[in-house]
């Protein structure tokens, strides 16, 4: 798989997951601690991106904030390889506290195993990923390029229905 940043088509590192994959991970909370993705309590939307400090993933994550408010009966987590000091720093300047942002900016580990991590700028791939409360995957979203936002209209389409 291929996505395209800055004009130039990059690889994207790692297994390319599917739906009916099962996605069992550990990421980095805003304390630099270790939070594993391995039991849900619930439907679990991923919101991937890039970088924090960017137009698009700015708005990507106001947007899944909106999304949360109106599915409140689901998690919503944000993720990124920003490190957890700029994604806590966003979090509270927006007064975001109904998603949880974690970081894979240390093992890299869920970038690996979706196929999200694109090669030689070791970014995440934009997209949403939905797992069930059994960490199936239920929905897979990746955009081919970066630079353009996730469609939203499909996700909300998408939660409706669950």
């Amino acid at each position: 798989m291929k996505t395209i940043f800055k004009n130039k088509e990059r690889n994207l590192l790692g297994n390319q997951i599917s739906i009916g994959s099962e996605l069992k991970f550990k990421a980095i909370d805003f304390d630099f601690g270790e939070y594993s993705f391995d039991n849900l309590d619930k439907i679990t939307i991923f919101s991937i991106f890039p970088s924090i400090s960017t137009r698009v993933c700015d708005l990507q994550t106001l947007g899944i904030s909106k999304l949360a408010k109106q599915f409140d009966n689901f998690n919503f987590v944000a993720i990124s390889l920003d490190l957890p000091t700029t994604l806590k720093e966003w979090c509270g300047a927006h007064n975001i506290e109904n998603i949880m942002a974690v970081s894979d900016y240390k093992e890299r580990e869920f970038g690996l195993k979706t196929g999200f991590l694109m090669d030689e700028i070791f970014l995440l791939n934009r997209g949403v990923i939905i797992l069930d409360k059994d960490s199936k995957v239920i929905f897979l979203s990746r955009n081919t390029d970066v630079h353009k936002q996730i469609n939203f209209e499909e996700l909300e389409n998408y939660l409706k229905t669950l």
